[in-house]
């Protein structure tokens, strides 16, 4: 469930909504979107859900909306309003965007046999990467605990959740509040919000499986 769902936060955050991607912005995706059961990220993706519906039903173009909403906070010109790469929380002053969270990622990319197809030109540490990239290591984990190998299945999640402490879970929160201040009530603030909700869930259950 949790490699599902980050594949697919994942690829939302790295790609504008278009004609070619309608889901990104379809509210019967995040009607059935996998929750895991939990209230909490049920209740978020439900207001996705609810929030696309009626801008629909008052014959708003979710697509071309979010698109440029998209193209306003991620992309720019001039700039980028809200940054979404991790080496621009760290305080590294740095202005290009590519710092030490961008070498770490590169290099756990290269280190796990993956080969980035960085068709947008992104740094290694955008937040659409790092979700991809958890994905993988969730859906590891979970062949791990398929095959009842314990030790496999501990070292599996615990390089999962390592991973997401030190990365992704680092930054979210920043990243979500950049976003609600540059677009208040705009949709990808919404999106980022599940992101949080689900970041915070996967840890919680990293550390209690595969031992309970």
């Amino acid at each position: 469930m949790f490699s599902e769902a980050f594949a697919s936060l994942g690829n939302m955050l790295l790609h504008v909504p278009s004609l070619d991607r309608p889901w990104i912005v379809d509210a019967d995706v995040w009607r059935s979107f996998p929750d895991g059961g939990y209230e909490c990220v049920r209740v978020e993706c439900a207001r996705m859900a609810s929030r696309l519906a009626d801008r629909e039903a008052a014959s708003i173009d979710v697509v071309a909306e979010a698109a440029m909403e998209y193209t306003r906070l991620f992309v720019g010109p001039p700039r980028p309003e809200v940054c979404p790469w991790e080496t621009m929380y760290r305080g590294e002053m740095t202005q290009i965007g590519f710092g030490s969270a961008t070498q770490e990622m590169r290099a756990l990319l290269r280190e796990s046999g993956l080969e980035l197809r960085n068709e947008n030109n992104q740094y290694e540490d955008h937040m659409g990467i790092e979700l991809l990239y958890l994905s993988i290591l969730c859906g590891r984990a979970a062949d791990r605990l398929s095959e009842t190998d314990a030790v496999a299945a501990n070292a599996a999640i615990e390089l999962a959740v390592g991973f997401c402490m030190t990365h992704p879970a680092q930054w979210i929160d920043k990243l979500a509040e950049a976003a609600q201040v540059a677009a208040p009530d705009g949709y990808f603030a919404s999106l980022l919000n599940v992101c949080v909700v689900f970041l915070k869930e996967f840890q919680k259950f990293a550390h209690e499986a595969p031992n309970s």
